[in-house]
């Protein structure tokens, strides 16, 4: 585990962290059978957390999360 963003809507805030990631360069890791919580891992921890994080917390305003 790389770190942890709070999101109360699950589904929608999962699906953001998860473009989010693929957009600094991380691919769905195909030992795991291409499952979308398993990436390779070309970027750093801070990285990822730097790209997931606003992501997160965007779509958490969008939807009005606190």
């Amino acid at each position: 585990m790389v770190g942890s963003v709070k999101a109360n809507e699950m589904r929608g805030a999962e699906t953001a962290a998860q473009q989010a990631a693929m957009k600094i360069g991380l691919a769905k890791d195909p030992n795991r059978g291409g499952a979308t919580d398993w990436f390779t891992d070309p970027a750093t921890q801070q990285q990822i957390l730097d790209a997931v994080r606003p992501a997160v917390h965007n779509h958490n305003a969008k939807n009005k999360i606190t």
